[in-house]
């Protein structure tokens, strides 16, 4: 070898040393070229997280080996379509921006599960949610034509095991589950109008401790103080009573308001909204401190019975939800009451997010910022919605099925159809991952996420 093509190839090697190493610091530095713009521009970073994991991730339908957990680095600034896909489950597309020298970070991408709605009982004609452990069902006997009997039964959702309560010869036409061994059904019958049950633990026998005559009016609703097992607040029109179950002997009841239009329990008080002819009143009552606030309300017209949802946050907003209104109770530094804007047929709680369901609006109201967002308009009614905590979602059920629509309101939103069922009413169990309803007197219910069913 010659001196000349020594030197020759000892440059080229130099050379292509100080190449490989300016583009190794140049990247290291979070540099990369763009060839569409011909100069170096700073790089950004994609981290994902799906649920359930293992999921294919797809930059411009180009698929990247790792799967989820993942974080891609290097990425040149502007837009991605990034797909998300698993077997079994539905794909996930947005199109995202990654800016130049930040992390764009994907946390708890929520994947629904593809499958069909499993059928679970038939002739069932009531039912309420006590919490996302337990249901009561009311289920019509097999002879469904003379509707002689009906059978209240307990859906464990963790085993899936049905438990039989009681057998009633009249129709409930609602349930209230106060606990998972007190419930109270309502009648809208000759003889009586509504009847408490109470479960015993040990023996099982389920027993009637309260039953009215129809010159009663039904309960509007019941719930359970926290602070005392066995103790619930008990609304019977426009009065609440305080009652107290007791073992072998008869129920403690005690008269606690009048004039109530709708109560919650929040924290260690007693929550009221009450109406004396023209004038309206919030009304807050620490049981534990033994106090008493009354707040006058600005909203001044007559309203009927209603219900009453505070949030969870100290500083807490309550709805009180009518046939004719809806008005936002805020107790902050100082106290407001507010119409909502619009028609709500639905008002739900997630921490300090508002769900209002209008016949063809959803949208959420923000307790932190007090801003209304409108999640989706349809011309469409849609008939039930329901949040999905955690995942960024809220399952609606219209004309055309089961859907879940993402929670931001913007030109990315996604809608995914995860079942053609149409429905009336949704039953969330999300803690387990599945959504109940009825379909034609039909419990059925839907798989969402990775949580096996059945």
């Amino acid at each position: 070898m010659s001196q000349h093509f020594r030197w020759l190839f000892f440059s080229v090697f130099v050379l292509l040393f100080f190449i490989s190493a300016s583009i190794i610091v140049i990247a290291t530095l979070g540099f990369r070229y763009d060839w569409q713009k011909n100069t170096f521009v700073k790089t950004g970073t994609l981290s994902i997280e799906t649920r359930p994991e293992n999921a294919r991730i797809f930059l411009n339908h180009k698929v990247i080996q790792a799967k989820t957990p993942v974080v891609v680095n290097n990425l040149l600034p502007g837009e991605l379509t990034l797909t998300i896909q698993k077997n079994g489950f539905y794909p996930w597309e947005k199109i995202i921006y990654i800016e130049p020298k930040k992390a764009t970070v994907l946390q708890n991408v929520y994947l629904f599960k593809q499958g069909g709605t499993i059928q679970k009982m038939e002739n069932v004609i009531a039912m309420d949610v006590i919490d996302t452990e337990h249901m009561l069902i009311a289920r019509r006997k097999e002879n469904a034509r003379l509707e002689t009997s009906f059978t209240i039964l307990r859906l464990n959702f963790d085993n899936d095991r049905m438990t039989l309560l009681t057998t009633l010869e009249t129709k409930p036409t609602q349930l209230f589950a106060a606990n998972e061994n007190v419930f109270i059904a309502n009648f809208k019958q000759t003889h009586e109008s509504w009847r408490v049950f109470q479960k015993d633990r040990d023996r099982g026998e389920v027993t009637t401790i309260i039953q009215q005559p129809n010159l009663v009016p039904s309960v509007i609703d019941i719930k359970p103080w926290p602070e005392e097992a066995n103790v619930f607040f008990l609304q019977i029109n426009t009065m609440l009573w305080r009652l107290k179950l007791l073992e072998e002997q008869e129920p403690q009841t005690e008269f606690y308001a009048e004039n109530v239009i709708a109560f919650d329990i929040h924290n260690n008080s007693i929550v009221l909204v009450t109406q004396n002819q023209n004038k309206r009143f919030f009304i807050e009552k620490n049981l534990k401190k033994d106090t008493t606030e009354t707040f006058p309300l600005q909203q001044a017209t007559r309203i009927d019975t209603g219900t009453l949802n505070c949030s969870t946050t100290n500083e807490y907003t309550c709805v009180l939800k009518s046939n004719t209104e809806t008005i936002l109770i805020e107790k902050k530094q100082t106290f407001t009451d507010a119409t909502v804007p619009f028609e709500v047929k639905k008002a739900i709680w997630n921490f300090n997010e508002l769900l209002l369901l209008s016949d063809f609006e959803l949208w959420t109201y923000d307790q932190t910022t007090d801003k209304y967002t409108l999640i989706t308009r349809q011309s469409q009614p849609i008939y039930d919605a329901i949040w999905h905590p955690d995942s960024g979602y809220i399952i609606i059920a219209d004309n055309n099925g089961i859907q879940a629509i993402e929670k931001n309101s913007s030109s990315t939103q996604q809608k995914i159809e995860i079942s053609p069922t149409s429905v009336q009413a949704l039953y969330p169990t999300i803690a387990r991952e599945k959504i109940f309803f009825i379909k034609e007197e039909n419990l059925q219910a839907l798989p969402l996420g990775e949580e096996n069913f059945l």
